[in-house]
């Protein structure tokens, strides 16, 4: 996991990179969410067991408002089945 955490850090890092060279990209806090949610998507597989052991999915997901009660996060966010 710890592996995983440093690859989705370089990555928000290149994104930085990239908003200071171009600015206009990023105007909005919804076009920073889908620009990260693009750029971390292919760090996670997507057809991993979900709560349901009959059901695949991703671990990340966008816009989970049901989190909110327990973290008060809920933009990008990546689960993991226990």
């Amino acid at each position: 996991m710890r592996e995983k955490y440093l690859e989705i850090l370089s990555t928000i890092e290149e994104l930085e990179m990239s908003f200071r060279e171009n600015q206009a990209i990023i105007l909005t806090e919804d076009d920073l969410k889908c620009l990260v949610f693009h750029k971390i998507y292919d760090l996670f597989l997507h057809n991993t067991l979900t709560f349901n052991t009959e059901i695949k999915g991703s671990p990340l997901h966008a816009e989970l408002k049901f989190c909110r009660a327990k973290t008060g996060i809920t933009d990008i966010r990546t689960l993991q089945n226990k």
